[in-house]
């Protein structure tokens, strides 16, 4: 079980600096002396259209395979990685290799993608995101076994050659909301990432619900990603002890095995959080 951090790959610091590997690396320093036990990472590359310029993104991967070697006491993992502009084989050969020779733990996360002008900016492959299903097919295939032969409607692979196999193998995390991608969840996943959420409410409750009806043999665990509320001004509006509680309404889920928080990384408010974690750590 992790409690950890969001943490957006572009834009700035308090102190004005474009951020980088060595700001990330600091960033998880500072988040491991105050209690955070992962730091976890989107898959943005595009500003908002109409966004400074400073708020395109660095690209994921390249930055969780550096820091992966540099703090291995913490875990970091992918909230979550799209389809749209990656393929699955190659993705799933390349967890592999991320899992078995970083010096930290590593949870990659997957998801269809949502952001349209996003896929179409980077040329994104339209059959990856309708072939959701053959696309995670693929990947949990190959994180599974090793090898795969799929020939779907969309996508397919054969892929025989296998690394050595090594225990524990790589984890299929996978963010889903509505009913198809839940199924899949149920179907392949060993995590399901969830939306962004505040409190375990009756959303969270309902999508649950239909991954362990469909789940075969076992339901798969919980990267319960949540938001803590801020005001205008991006500061916490909540105070540690009601932090602390809202935390521990995911912590007494049994299936949850991390909990990521989003908040805007202001110094204040990983300290306040980082508080309301310890509290509950106690």
């Amino acid at each position: 079980m992790t409690i950890g951090l969001a943490v957006p790959l572009g834009g700035v610091s308090e102190t004005g600096r474009v951020r980088d590997l060595r700001a990330y690396v600091k960033l998880g320093e500072l988040a491991r002396g105050l209690g955070y036990g992962s730091l976890w990472f989107g898959d943005h590359l595009v500003a908002e259209p109409g966004a400074d310029p400073a708020g395109a993104a660095w690209e994921t991967w390249t930055i969780l395979s550096q820091i992966s070697t540099c703090l291995p006491d913490l875990l970091f993992g992918t909230t979550v990685l799209c389809s749209a502009y990656r393929n699955p084989a190659l993705l799933a050969r390349m967890t592999e290799t991320l899992h078995y020779n970083a010096t930290a733990k590593t949870v990659v996360g997957v998801g269809a993608g949502w952001k349209k002008d996003e896929i179409d900016a980077l040329g994104g492959d339209p059959a990856f995101a309708r072939g959701f299903p053959d696309w995670l097919t693929i990947y949990s295939s190959i994180l599974r076994s090793g090898a795969v032969d799929h020939s779907g409607e969309q996508l397919g692979a054969h892929l025989a050659a296998k690394l050595a196999p090594r225990a524990p193998r790589p984890l299929v995390a996978v963010s889903a909301e509505g009913p198809r991608n839940l199924r899949l969840v149920a179907k392949y996943a060993d995590l399901w990432v969830t939306p962004w959420l505040e409190t375990p409410d009756e959303k969270y409750q309902a999508m649950r619900g239909t991954i362990d009806q469909y789940a075969v043999p076992s339901p798969p665990g919980t990267v319960a990603c949540i938001v803590i509320p801020h005001g205008p001004d991006h500061k916490v509006a909540l105070s540690p002890a009601e932090i602390a509680r809202r935390l521990e309404s995911w912590l007494t889920i049994g299936s949850v095995h991390h909990v990521v928080i989003y908040v805007p990384l202001l110094a204040a408010n990983l300290n306040l959080i980082g508080e309301a974690i310890r509290s509950v750590d106690a």
